[in-house]
């Protein structure tokens, strides 16, 4: 997992540095493999002024046109294909000898008669040095006092940060998105999550508020703002969205699907900043559909699927199981054969097209691409076994199957949605939301755990104080309630002795899935403390002497 500290900083409010970060995460048992500072990929990238257009003197080549630029110590002649520039445009431009990703190298050439002293440049070319893609010219920055040209593109847009890259073992599946890592480094430090951290770790909470009952329909997250506001239930959402029908036949495979459908969509790329940190995480930038969908399962770690929604057949979603002999081409252009135990998404009111691998890919058939104007989008909860196995089965590995073959959160699907908007509203967002379908037939709720504290400190061979457990436990975003004995026996020091009859009930966060008994509580309580406070011991046994 790759982390980008000040995107990290939006979701915990720390002043720690990134290396205060990494060292506290490796005390608390995470492994941090390097720490090192980013910035563009490319060299060389200014600002520039573009002073004056004229055509190409070929007049056979009307595609060209010439442009001088203004790049703060002079001008520069640069050809360009992008007819849409006009006079004034603050654009990027990479200098002579600047370098692109790829070892592509700006050289001063002759165009056909005209010279090019340098090369006007859209994002994709700056970030991945490839083509522009479809509907991307060159890249203009909008006219502000701040702006000026001759300014270094990368300081300008903010494209400097740390990266840390952490290795995952599997009692860290929470740290598969930012505000799992967020809730960690929120314990190191004894830190608040920010507003925004908070909304997206607590998905639970709801649940405590319905009085502990379990999810279904009808009694589903009830945090959407707007809705919330006007008193609207789960159950009155779903009754308001006609746009689209959600139909699940394998409810031991697909526990959880969540869909709204977000019209007048124009397909464009995304804000430079989104698109730089997509790149920095290993993440490949596409539109702004695709990217909101990645850069929302980064944060979140609930893994989403956009659908082109005029494409889907009788605006209907049947989940279910391939059917013999069927097929379906993925988005990477592969036909997969698919067999009867894979969970696939169709369309139509039979379901008669799969247009999805289940948790695993999507299919080409309902691809965004540069006409799509309406979006359905997918957000759900698989089986982790079903998905490992397709994934398995296929060859076919993708970051979602990753997240779904280790667990995510059942109960934070609506909460990605919810992001994916915010994201989507970087980049000019839409005309209209759908309300929210959510096809909820299995029972979700958070585990809880009795734990008392002289067994966490019989196991870790601490004298820690029911306080400090406590703080400990709920620094990583447990909730814990005390039964039996109370009042100031819970202690004030760090250590203490043991408290007779005190046990803790702790409420486990849903995005949890690796702390399921007591033992793991204590491991997690022994990390909170520090490694480095659990005294070493050698192991002491029973032998038998020989005669």
């Amino acid at each position: 997992m790759k982390v980008l500290y000040k995107w990290l900083r939006e979701f915990v409010d720390t002043d720690l540095s990134a290396e205060e970060i990494a060292e506290g995460l490796t005390m608390a048992g995470m492994e941090v493999a390097a720490v090192q500072r980013v910035g563009c990929p490319s060299t060389d990238v200014k600002v520039g002024l573009i002073k004056e257009i004229r055509p190409h003197s070929d007049s056979n080549l009307r595609n060209l046109i010439v442009c001088r630029v203004h790049v703060g110590d002079g001008d520069l002649q640069i050809v360009t294909g992008d007819l849409s520039l006009k006079v004034g445009d603050l654009a990027a431009v990479a200098l002579p000898g600047a370098e692109l990703p790829k070892k592509k190298r700006i050289e001063v050439v002759d165009f056909k008669g005209e010279l090019s002293q340098g090369m006007l440049c859209a994002l994709t070319e700056i970030l991945l040095g490839e083509p522009h893609r479809e509907n991307e010219g060159v890249f203009v920055l909008g006219t502000s006092p701040a702006v000026r040209p001759g300014m270094d593109l990368a300081e300008l847009l903010g494209w400097d940060d740390y990266l840390l890259e952490l290795e995952l073992t599997p009692n860290y599946v929470h740290c598969l998105s930012l505000v799992g890592v967020a809730m960690e480094v929120a314990s190191i430090g004894g830190e608040d999550l920010t507003p925004l951290g908070e909304k997206l770790w607590y998905t639970w909470r709801p649940y405590a508020e319905n009085g502990g009952r379990s999810f279904r329909r009808g009694h589903t997250d009830k945090w959407r703002a707007e809705d919330a506001e006007k008193g609207k239930d789960a159950e009155e959402i779903n009754k308001g969205a006609g746009e689209v029908k959600v139909v699940i036949e394998n409810p031991h495979l697909c526990g959880r699907y969540s869909a709204r459908v977000i019209d007048g969509i124009k397909t464009v790329p995304s804000d430079p900043l989104v698109q730089w940190r997509l790149v920095m995480v290993d993440q490949r930038p596409i539109n702004n559909i695709v990217d909101a969908t990645n850069y929302a399962m980064i944060e979140t770690g609930q893994p989403m699927h956009a659908f082109d929604y005029d494409l889907i057949r009788d605006n209907t979603i049947v989940v279910r199981t391939a059917r013999r002999g069927e097929s379906i081409e993925t988005l990477d252009g592969v036909k997969r054969d698919l067999d009867e135990e894979m969970l696939v998404i169709s369309d139509g009111r039979n379901g008669d097209r799969a247009v999805a691998i289940a948790g695993v890919m999507g299919g080409s058939d309902t691809e965004i691409s540069a006409s799509t104007t309406a979006v359905l989008l997918e957000s759900a909860f698989f089986a982790p076994e079903s998905v490992g196995a397709t994934s398995r089965k296929l060859g076919l590995k993708s970051e979602a199957s990753m997240r779904f073959e280790k667990g995510v959160d059942p109960l934070g699907t609506i909460r990605a949605i919810e992001r994916f908007e915010e994201v989507l509203r970087r980049t000019g967002g839409y005309a209209a939301a759908s309300a929210l379908v959510d096809e909820c037939p299995v029972s979700f709720k958070p585990a809880v755990i009795d734990i008392s504290p002289s067994y966490i400190n019989r196991l870790l061979g601490t004298r820690l104080s029911p306080l400090n457990i406590k703080r400990c436990l709920c620094g990583l975003g447990f909730e814990v309630k005390e039964k039996g004995k109370r009042g100031e026996d819970v202690g004030s020091e760090d250590e203490g002795p043991a408290v007779a009859g005190l046990t803790f009930e702790v409420l486990v966060p849903t995005r949890r899935v690796d702390v399921k008994r007591e033992v793991d509580l204590v491991e997690e309580v022994g990390r909170a403390a520090g490694l480095d406070r659990i005294p070493a011991t050698l192991p002491v046994g029973c032998i038998t002497v020989g005669e």
